[in-house]
């Protein structure tokens, strides 16, 4: 038998398996397989180099048939672009664009032209771009003309002026989701405030420069997830700062639903405001997060369900993790990873702790031990899977 002699549901067994690269290789074949492909592709993200590589020959009858199915694609680099023509006549149904490294202001004109001509674009990323002023204008002229936009990611895109960033999100009353990491030159009120008169943004990335950098702080009625991150590495918080950031937690702690803090210092702090819905924390890559702070933590957030606390808890005991454990009631998820990994009793007494509870815990961790015990056939250890569940967790650099 033959492949093509398959019924369409074996050979969509078969393409389901298949990474996106060799189902668009195998779409390239005829335009029965690539029919087969386009439901899948419709929920992946298609990054032009690898419809390049996986199809050196046969992009237009690729495009052609599979063009419409694709609904997430990525430019990375100006020598994509080159094929830009062609991915904007036939994949007229994207609802998100990712233009990474792309500094030709020739290209960006391309992209602009082809922002404002998709009529179903609900999102735009911007990653890792340097554009001239008069590409600057260009850009932020055509991104209020796609109506439908709803998020706006920007990261590490530099010099970008704040004026017309400001006129873009004026312009733009329906977006829900904005990230402006790394992008130093929009540390600035004029955009600080233009974010606050968008009352529809549900999740917001900003750098943590924002809050040193002003005094009066927007609040977000519909607010439900936060990032804040430095946007260097050598960037450190001082009291002043960890104060403006309790004023913001505070005048969101009725609707933020989670939050993520990379790379915080938490000298200066010793109260955590209480969150009335937060379920999903992170707090990664942070120096002196102590026991008490940790505790407080537990005891603000009542319906926290998932904590991550990967390399932050170099300053918290044994003991100060119980007691985050013990007061977390809806905890069901824990993240860590510890340059000197806890010992095996405290595995057992966040057993006795769950077990107490009635309730179970995963915990992804780099603690080769922990894993062991939850392995091993000992009778001493055979309830511990009943409340506990421990998995690998990789260490996780910010670059």
């Amino acid at each position: 038998m033959r492949i093509f002699d398959l019924s369409t549901e074996i050979l969509m067994g078969i393409l389901r398996s298949l990474r996106i690269e060799d189902q668009i290789s195998v779409a390239g074949v005829c335009t029965r397989f690539a029919k087969l492909i386009c439901p899948l592709i419709e929920k992946q993200v298609v990054r032009v180099e690898t419809v390049l590589q996986s199809l050196p020959s046969g992009i237009t009858q690729f495009l052609s048939v599979c063009g419409k199915s694709i609904k997430h694609i990525v430019f990375a680099d100006d020598s994509t672009l080159e094929w830009f023509d062609l991915f904007a006549k036939y994949c007229s149904h994207l609802e998100e664009v990712e233009v990474v490294k792309v500094n030709d202001g020739y290209y960006w004109k391309k992209l602009s032209e082809f922002f404002k001509n998709c009529a179903k674009l609900l999102v735009v990323k911007v990653a890792y771009c340097c554009l001239d002023e008069d590409t600057q204008l260009i850009v932020f002229r055509s991104l209020p003309q796609v109506r439908n936009l709803v998020g706006l990611k920007l990261f590490f895109c530099d010099h970008i002026n704040p004026e017309y960033f400001k006129n873009m999100l004026e312009a733009n009353e329906k977006l829900k989701e904005i990230y402006i990491t790394g992008c130093l030159s929009l540390v600035d009120e004029i955009v600080f405030h233009a974010l606050g008169n968008n009352e529809n943004i549900e999740r917001i990335s900003l750098d943590i420069e924002f809050f040193a950098e002003s005094e009066v702080f927007p609040e977000f009625p519909k607010l439900k997830h936060i990032t804040i991150l430095p946007s260097s590495s050598g960037f450190s918080h001082d009291s002043a700062v960890t104060d403006s950031l309790n004023k913001f937690f505070g005048d969101h702690s009725a609707t933020l639903e989670s939050m993520d803090l990379g790379f915080w210092n938490f000298t200066d702090v010793t109260e955590w405001p209480t969150f009335e819905r937060l379920t999903k924390l992170a707090i990664t890559n942070a120096v002196h997060l102590e026991d008490d702070l940790l505790r407080k933590i537990g005891e603000a957030c009542k319906l926290l369900e998932e904590a991550d606390l990967m390399q932050s808890t170099d300053n918290v005991t044994g003991e100060g993790l119980l007691r985050f454990i013990g007061v977390s009631k809806n905890l069901t998820y824990l993240k860590l990873w510890a340059f000197e990994p806890y010992d095996e009793e405290l595995l057992m007494r966040i057993y006795k702790i769950k077990r107490t509870m009635r309730s179970v815990l995963t915990i992804a961790c780099n603690n080769s031990k922990w894993k062991e015990m939850l392995r091993s056939q000992d009778a001493q250890y055979s309830d511990l899977r009943t409340y506990l569940t421990v998995i690998s967790s990789d260490l996780v650099l910010w670059n």
